[in-house]
């Protein structure tokens, strides 16, 4: 996978999302004649690929289909017998643990296999059932077309247990996806920049985010660590306040994810402009005032959980992008190059 510039990648993620989307409904058709009706889904994936696995499993839940989300390397070593349909995610089909694990599910003949990549190319599209593109062979470290590309792969795949006409519902919603998000990521460059530049100066960050939206923190975490390099976790809210909220004081950040209709999110709120350390709050319905040290951020409103990710991640991705910038970090070049990790190496 060619590897170009962050805000390069950024800024195609509409675009992206435009071109993948007819191919998607295509698949969905093609899952929908392969899976049985009760079979249980396994999303899998690792690093990146893993948190939108994560993103989906809530919305696999909506639509009355047992999901689970699996970090692949907790199948490295051992062949468990997990569920009846496997969706395995690697952006540049090259993955060494999900390549690995497929191979033994094929050994094993147990199980459909689905692949996501961001092209149909990479080992892994050679071993399953049904390979699916949701992106295109450029991406910036960290990953940015990829994962969203990802979530709208997703979002097709869940409409295969669904008719035809909701697979063509979906069509529809993803349609106005593009036009906004390229509006957002307009938008946001100012909206998230003197928040960037000050997140650059804490010691650590929190992510924090509803269950709909824990997935997406998680990844926020994970842009944070790569881009500017900065040490943090990530939380579901309600969990949050069950003691990993007890680290938080002045000189971090916290970035909370979801709105204040959560009572978790509203609590964490409450104690962080208390507290007094600077905070991003990513919502839809933004309500801040400007003695706060909150910066409320403003997510537009779409139908279904995995369109809101897509913006929420715009959103992160840009607070990453204003982060690394500030500190200089801007090579789109892992300091610890891991060659081990692929089958292939990708172009840089």
């Amino acid at each position: 996978m060619k590897k170009i510039p962050y805000r390069d990648a950024i800024a195609m993620q509409p675009g992206v999302l435009e071109a993948n989307r007819a191919q998607l409904a295509l698949a969905a058709s093609r899952l929908r004649e392969l899976r049985s009706e009760r079979a249980s889904v396994a999303i899998v994936g690792i690093g990146a690929s893993y948190y939108t696995a994560m993103a989906a499993v809530r919305a696999f839940w909506r639509a009355g289909i047992r999901a689970c989300a699996i970090d692949v390397g907790e199948l490295w070593q051992d062949d468990f017998d997990v569920a009846d349909i496997y969706i395995a995610i690697s952006a540049s089909g090259e993955s060494l643990e999900t390549v690995a694990a497929v191979e033994r599910l094929r050994e094993r003949r147990q199980g459909l296999v689905v692949s996501v990549t961001a092209e149909l190319s990479g080992t892994l599209t050679t071993m399953v059932d049904l390979a699916v593109a949701c992106a295109q062979l450029e991406d910036s470290v960290p990953a940015t077309t990829s994962y969203t590309g990802g979530l709208q792969a997703l979002a097709f795949l869940i409409s295969a247990w669904e008719s035809e006409n909701e697979t063509a519902r979906l069509e529809e919603q993803w349609a106005a996806v593009p036009a906004t998000l390229g509006e957002l990521l307009d938008t946001g460059v100012d909206a998230v920049a003197d928040v960037a530049v000050r997140l650059a100066g804490v010691s650590s960050i929190d992510f924090v985010g509803t269950p709909d939206a824990a997935p997406g923190a998680a990844e926020g975490s994970l842009l944070y660590r790569e881009g500017p390099r900065m040490p943090g976790g990530w939380f579901e809210s309600r969990a949050y306040l069950h003691g990993p909220m007890e680290s938080l004081e002045q000189g971090q950040g916290i970035v909370i994810v979801g709105d204040q209709s959560d009572d978790a999110i509203a609590v964490i709120l409450r104690q962080v402009r208390g507290i007094g350390c600077l905070a991003a709050h990513l919502t839809t319905s933004p309500s801040e005032s400007p003695d706060t040290p909150v910066t409320a951020l403003a997510v537009p409103s779409g139908e279904g959980r995995l369109v809101r990710q897509v913006y929420e991640m715009a959103l992160l991705q840009l607070l990453a992008a204003g982060s690394a910038e500030k500190l200089d970090l801007t090579s789109g070049k892992f300091r610890y190059p891991q060659p081990q990790v692929k089958l292939k190496q990708a172009i840089v």
